[in-house]
């Protein structure tokens, strides 16, 4: 019996992909502009507000000894890690939210307008899901596991704040997300290595050339760098809002299937309390 459990959500799993797939496919060219947009948003920053940092990281590195300790070093490295994973979170949430609203309609069937779509995912809640998933997400990563449960938790909330029906957002969002961790922790290490992936070739070859650039302050060449680094990433980043909202519908129709079967055994207790209530009166 588990083993055909097992098998059935393999199989339910794969159509997640397949379906995710056929939504990039054909929704990419309408949504990969605002990625685009984004990532060149969020290099233009980390070029202006990193290079700095690096320059004095290269100029500290140069002056201690090979495996020597050094705390500012220590500092300045970790200090540049989580400026460069914040501004890349929440420029990424960003966009995943502005198109989830649109991407969601399209899944599921509904007339969607993608303009229409955009400005009304443009709202206060957005505030909300940029904190949560942009900021809290990276400090959380710090320790790994904090970061981890509430990326699980709360990113479901870049669609349960755009679906009208849904009275409680963020509680919603952790209860559909209940029982599926593995699959949101697979798009996001797939996230991961498509960053990795893409950046690690061009990084390995072009590194002596990106420390001159640091200290000469080239940020036209800087930011020519960092983008051919990620152009991979930037091309892909449209298959991951795909991914999660392939993923939300099927979460969220089995948790509607489980409201509803909650709902009718209540109903069920309710007239059986009341029928013996009726016979002893």
């Amino acid at each position: 019996m588990n083993q055909n459990n097992k098998r059935e959500d393999n199989n339910k799993f794969i159509k997640i992909i397949i379906d995710a797939l056929k939504l990039f496919k054909n929704n990419y060219f309408k949504i990969f502009p605002i990625f685009l947009f984004f990532s060149v948003i969020n290099l233009i920053i980390k070029v202006f507000s990193l290079t700095e940092i690096n320059y004095q990281l290269i100029l500290l590195r140069d002056q201690i000894e090979e495996n020597s300790f050094n705390e500012e070093l220590i500092l300045l490295y970790f200090g540049a890690i989580i400026i460069e994973f914040i501004t890349f979170s929440i420029f990424t949430i960003f966009a995943l939210s502005l198109v989830s609203r649109y991407l969601y309609k399209r899944y599921t069937n509904q007339e969607a307008n993608f303009l229409k779509d955009l400005k009304k995912s443009i709202n206060k809640h957005l505030i909300v899901i940029l904190l949560l998933l942009g900021v809290c997400v990276p400090f959380g990563m710090i320790l790994i596991l904090p970061g981890l449960l509430i990326y699980k938790y709360s990113i479901f909330s870049i669609f349960t704040y755009n679906i009208p029906e849904i009275k409680k957002p963020l509680s919603d969002a952790k209860n559909i997300s209940e029982g599926y961790l593995w699959r949101i922790i697979i798009i996001l290490i797939l996230t991961l290595i498509i960053g990795l992936l893409s950046a690690f070739p061009v990084r390995s070859v072009l590194w002596n050339y990106y420390e001159s650039f640091i200290i000469s302050r080239d940020y036209g060449m800087l930011f020519l760098f960092y983008f051919v680094c990620n152009i991979i990433s930037i091309i892909l980043s449209p298959l991951i809002v795909c991914l999660l909202t392939s993923l939300f519908h099927s979460c969220y129709d089995s948790y509607k299937v489980e409201i509803e079967y909650l709902k009718s055994l209540r109903e069920k207790k309710e007239n059986y309390k009341r029928r013996n209530k009726d016979k002893k009166s």
